[in-house]
């Protein structure tokens, strides 16, 4: 089912377009920081960084565990990237997107779209967990 419901979500990062653009390809980095909520551990993290290249990842809250996997549909380096979002808790047809925009020298706006959700619950559920992730990202990158 296609829906129009949707979130976008804007942070300004103390890092390069570079840096942040390689967080989210590169699995020893998004184990990092791909941490929704307190308590979340992120394990078995693949990436085919490329074009239509797969990735997974299985993200782990107390007993139960959430398998996360998508296709990369955008891949411009260090500007945007585009990732169908599948999970049990998100529509068929979720896709995340980020825009990378150098501000300064060191100072990058990340917006992050998500559209596809089934209904508003998922949509709130999400933006709670992207900005804590954001956040984090955040913290990680901190030059």
């Amino acid at each position: 089912m296609t829906t129009n419901i949707q979130l976008t979500i804007k942070k300004i990062v103390k890092a390069s377009p570079e840096t942040l653009f390689k967080a989210w390809i590169e699995p020893e980095t998004m184990q990092k920081f791909m941490c929704p909520m307190p308590g979340t551990e992120i394990t078995d993290i693949k990436t085919d960084p490329r074009y239509h290249g797969k990735y997974s990842l299985l993200m782990s809250v107390g007993e139960n565990s959430i398998p996360i996997h998508g296709q990369y549909r955008e891949f411009n380096e260090f500007e945007q990237l585009a990732f169908t979002w599948l999970s049990p808790h998100v529509g068929e047809d979720s896709l995340v997107s980020l825009r990378f925009t150098p501000i300064s020298t060191n100072e990058t706006e990340i917006i992050l779209h998500h559209q596809g959700f089934d209904n508003e619950e998922e949509r709130n559920n999400h933006d709670g967990g992207w900005n804590n992730i954001l956040n984090n990202l955040a913290t990680i990158t901190k030059g």
